[in-house]
């Protein structure tokens, strides 16, 4: 038995047929064997520091804060619009909608 075969552990995961597609054509486009690619890619997400892994889970609660807030500010311009402005309701929203495209 190789030195390298003594250092190493077989580790498994099943993937659903579309994933397992996905993974194959990329190892294909990068002259790879699946299996190389997989321990790439768990390799690279093992040392991946606990920062980043936190950002990628954060970012859709980000995304979300900020259509939330488009649309607080939307509403807040049709509001100053029309209370300081004169403006007629319709015409702020539509105004407020074509500029913040919050709603």
């Amino acid at each position: 038995m190789s030195e390298k075969a003594d250092k190493t552990i077989p580790t498994t995961c099943r993937l659903e047929r579309e994933y397992r597609e996905l993974l194959d054509g990329r190892a294909r486009d990068l002259n790879l064997k699946s299996a190389e690619l997989v321990r790439k890619y768990v390799l690279e997400g093992l040392k991946e520091d606990s920062t980043k892994i936190t950002l990628h889970q954060e970012l859709p609660a980000i995304g979300e804060e900020l259509k939330q807030l488009r649309r607080d500010l939307s509403l807040l311009a049709e509001a100053l619009m029309i209370r300081a402005g004169n403006m007629e309701p319709a015409a702020a929203q539509a105004w407020a909608v074509k500029n913040f495209a919050a709603r």
